[in-house]
């Protein structure tokens, strides 16, 4: 049990990171993201590429070698450098169009990550997915043991306060003020003399890295990744946690992520299963978060912690 609930706060901590990064893009600058999966996939693949131990397989007769076997902190720097030079290179076609656009640039360019993730067998070892990821201090505490989640818990909520701290430093810094000015009304901003695109691009590269260091850290608690953990869903879910708690309050995104994520998704797991219906309490989980999303539009449309107005030496 105990290893169970350690298990819940972990998961629910990394998706944490994922709806702060959302919350800076679409809360703060108002960049319409749809690709949290491919940033969150890039992430993930790209630490478990790097410090998984080398293993050889064989592709149309031809051995290969996966793996580098390389430490967990260059995963975790890998996958940000990687996330964020991604979310570099969408951005420069998409950022200077209107948010539509790189809405669907995001989930087509997310999908796309995706299938290559399951036909490039030579790198991701496809459907197969890679197996036995490195855990930090795996050589001192095995992956299964307590010790190892235990470590893998505070080493998550370690970094996830990081990003809360560097979140919330940021929304008042004068930086946040020009992001919450683009979001309001981007042409005026832009008339104010301040570069918007410049703006918009930092701030999509820091959401990027947020998502990557967030997918290190499952390839690592999980120990086992498939391009199927990455499906649009949890894009979607992500959003749900955002709306429900309070888009452009960096407390909002976690209450919404712990509600949504922790109570309704990873708290239900230990639900038995209905005999000959399998899939009814998967369902039921995801109608109980849109019934949740109904009553929290319709009661608190701004969400359960909505944003708040920051007093500057103008406005006193």
């Amino acid at each position: 049990m105990t290893s169970f609930i350690i298990g819940i706060i972990t998961i629910v901590a990394i998706y944490c990171i994922l709806v702060l990064a959302l919350n800076i893009r679409w809360g703060y600058c108002g960049l319409l993201d749809f690709g949290v999966a491919g940033f969150f996939l890039i992430g993930a693949y790209t630490s478990a590429i790097l410090i998984s131990a080398p293993s050889e397989s064989y592709l149309f007769g031809v051995r290969y070698t996966v793996g580098f076997g390389l430490s967990w902190p260059i995963g975790l720097i890998a996958a940000a450098v990687t996330s964020g030079f991604l979310a570099f290179l969408i951005g420069i076609p998409t950022l200077r169009l209107r948010g539509d656009y790189l809405a669907i640039v995001t989930i087509g360019v997310a999908e796309i990550l995706r299938y290559v993730a399951i036909n490039e067998k030579w790198l991701t070892r496809g459907v197969q997915g890679i197996r036995n990821i490195a855990r930090p201090f795996e050589s001192s505490f095995p992956a299964a043991s307590l010790a190892s989640d235990i470590i893998m818990l505070v080493l998550t909520l370690a970094i996830l306060t990081l990003f809360f701290i560097i979140a919330s430093r940021l929304f008042t810094s004068p930086f946040g003020r020009v992001l919450r000015a683009i979001r309001e009304d981007e042409v005026a901003t832009s008339f104010l003399g301040k570069p918007v695109s410049h703006f918009k691009m930092l701030t999509f590269i820091l959401g990027g890295i947020y998502m990557g260091v967030a997918g290190a850290l499952f390839a690592m608690y999980v120990t086992a990744i498939e391009p199927y953990q990455f499906i649009p869903t949890y894009t979607f879910l992500m959003w749900g946690c955002l709306i429900v708690g309070g888009s452009g309050n960096n407390w909002g995104a976690i209450l919404g992520g712990a509600l949504i994520m922790g109570l309704f998704i990873q708290g239900t797991r230990f639900l038995p299963s209905i005999s000959g219906q399998p899939q009814l309490i998967p369902a039921l989980r995801y109608i109980a978060v849109g019934i949740l999303l109904i009553v929290v539009l319709r009661l608190r449309p701004r969400g359960l912690l909505p944003e708040k107005a920051i007093k500057t030496e103008e406005t006193q």
